[in-house]
Order: structure tokens, then sequence, then C-alpha cells
């Protein structure tokens, strides 16, 4: 253990700065990363390091949920509601390729692709492009049932106090029903286990943390949660196929190229409704949050201050790696190198604590 916290501090040159302090607040991403491993964390958050690879299952998710926290809903013929800056109408095929064009330019700016490989500029495109490919046959599929949606609010980023640690995220939506909410949730996958998720959403950290949330933003428990998944269609680069004509062929999605969408879009769109007892939220955060916000509390202030916990691991008699989590399931974790040998080789050092919580 020692020698593994050592390498890191010998590599390191000059003293680091923390990006992230207790206040900051814990997301969800922050404490599933600790629960995994504490050193990851204390690399990932506190020294602020992360991976330059592009991951086109999280870009896609990414890239999919702006679309929907933008969306203004589509008429019974397609076209989007209300008309274009010209007073044109718009598809939500027209629609959704503006925006993600206006989306790519503004998240992926040239200081970000310029630390990408060769080949993720390449998964860069296919990944915005099946998003504006499957996106409007979601919204086809949902058009009837989302107009009936109230909405009491969307994408909204929520900040509150348990006991002395701040929480913090983004929930996808809450809905009205009468006087009961709803959180509904959206999920992006490339594989789905119906009965799996069912069972799991009850002990969802995730989940029930928003949950959780919104009893604290509104004073009243929601009812349930609204589980939207979407699943990513598999249409992969064929042997010795460009960029190009990849490209060309999902732009035929839903039709020829990729029937099921189409024909069975059941299988791509999923929705349910699991409900929640009354009770049910204090008595997971009685159990499980509290338990281990306690921990995660106790481990931090093993260190002095910020700085130490930084540049100085080794004080901290409470934290080590978990070296389980540094390969697991055949792939390496992104600070795998880092860890073992001092290597930073694929990582920069981001400035912001919480980026995917910037408005």
């Amino acid at each position: 253990r020692k020698k593994i916290m050592t390498v890191i501090k010998t590599n390191s040159k000059p003293e680091i700065e923390p990006v992230w302090q207790l206040s900051d607040g814990l997301s969800y991403s922050a404490l599933s990363t600790w629960l995994n491993c504490r050193e990851q964390f204390r690399l990932k958050y506190v020294c602020g390091w992360t991976s330059c690879r592009f991951s086109f299952a999280l870009e896609f998710g990414s890239a999919f949920h702006h679309l929907l926290e933008i969306f203004p809903g589509c008429g019974k013929l397609g076209y989007i509601k209300g008309r274009s800056k010209n007073g044109e109408k718009q598809t939500v095929s027209e629609w959704s390729k503006k925006e993600i064009e206006k989306y790519s330019k503004r998240t992926f700016t040239t200081e970000k692709t310029k630390r990408f490989l060769p080949a993720d500029n390449h998964e860069l495109k296919r990944c915005l492009r099946l998003v504006v490919a499957v996106f409007p046959h979601y919204a086809a599929h949902y058009q009837q049932h989302d107009m009936k949606l109230r909405w009491k609010s969307r994408e909204n980023i929520f900040k509150f106090t348990d006991g002395s640690t701040q929480l913090t995220g983004k929930i996808d939506g809450v809905v009205k029903d009468g006087s009961k909410l709803w959180l509904f949730e959206t999920k992006t996958k490339g594989q789905i286990d119906e009965s799996a998720i069912r069972a799991l959403l009850h002990n969802d950290l995730q989940t029930m943390l928003y949950a959780y949330a919104i009893q604290q933003l509104y004073k009243k428990q929601p009812v349930g949660i609204i589980y939207n998944v979407v699943k990513r269609p598999g249409i992969q680069l064929r042997k010795d196929e460009t960029t190009s004509n990849w490209l060309e062929r999902v732009e035929n999605i839903g039709t020829k190229t990729f029937p099921p969408l189409a024909e069975n879009p059941e299988e791509y769109f999923l929705r349910w409704r699991v409900t929640l007892e009354p009770g049910e939220v204090d008595s997971w955060a009685d159990r499980i949050l509290r338990p281990i916000l306690s921990e995660f509390v106790g481990w931090w202030h093993g260190w002095e201050s910020g700085t130490e916990a930084a540049n100085c691991p080794e004080k901290n008699s409470k934290h080590y790696p978990n070296p389980a989590a540094l390969y697991f399931r055949n792939q390496k974790s992104d600070m795998f190198h880092l860890i073992t040998t001092g290597n930073s080789e694929g990582l920069y050092q981001r400035k912001k604590s919480h980026p995917e919580l910037t408005t």
C-alpha cells in the first residue's frame, strides 16, 4: 500500500492544489467512485486527474440527455412545436441535427479534442451521428405519451445538506401527477435487463439519492420512479469500412439499414413505473446513505487539509487503494497507470470539481 501511493508522490514535482474540497459537495459519481476505490477518488476528484480518452457510451448518453433537456416536443406530423428563427417548420430530424452541431462546437472544443487519439475523433463523429439518427425515433415513439406529462422541473441541479455533508447532482426530471411527484430518470444502455433493473432500483444509489433530493427540495417523498431507458443500436463498423461509409449507413437507420428500430421500437425504448412505499426514502437514507456519508467524512478528516490530501495520501491511516478496482472485467481503470507506475500519460488535470454540473 505504501509503495503504490509513494510512486505517485515521488513523480509529482510541484505541490498539487486540490480541485475538490468537502465544501464542494458529493455527487452520485463522486460517492460511487469513493466506494469503489478511495485512491481513485483522491486522484480523480481531489487532484483532478481525468482521462483524455473518448467514451462512446458516456458521450452518447450526454448528447442524448442534452436533446431531451431542450426538446420542445413535436406535433402529429412529426414537426417541432413552434417554428425556427426564419419562420419555417422543422422536422425532429432537422432540429436534432442542428442542435447537435451546436452542442458539438460548444462541448468538444479544440482544447478538448487535441487530447484525443486519432481514432477518438472518428468515434466522436459516429457517436453524435447515431444520436441524431436515434432521437427522432424516440420522439415519435413517445409523442402521444409525453404530451400528457406535466413537468415540475427538468434537468435541475440540486444542492442540499444532510447532517454536515453537502450533496449535489442533476435530476433529469420531476413529473407532477396531481399532488404527487415522480422522479423521471433517463438512462442510455448497450443492453437492457429489465428484471434486474427493476429489482435494483429500490437500492440503486443514484436513483434513491435523487428521490431523496426531491424529498428535500419539495418537502414530500416522490411516489415512485419513471425509469426511461434508451438502448443504443449496435451498428458496428464493418471490416474495411470507413467512417464516412458508416455515417451514410446510419442516415438510413430505422429503414433497410437497421429495421428493428422502426419495426420493434419497444426493444430500444422502454419506460416503466416503479412505486416507492411511504417512508421508503427516509428508511433508505438511514440504512444506506448516512452510514456511507459518516464513513466518508471520517476518512476525509484523516488529513489536516485538502492540500495534504492531494499531496500526502500516506498521512491518512484510513486511506488505501482498492487493488480489485484497478483491473476489472478485462479492463484497466482510468487511473491504472498513474497508481501502478506514476505515469500520467493519457490523463490531464481539470480545474473544476464537478464539471458535469456546470450550468
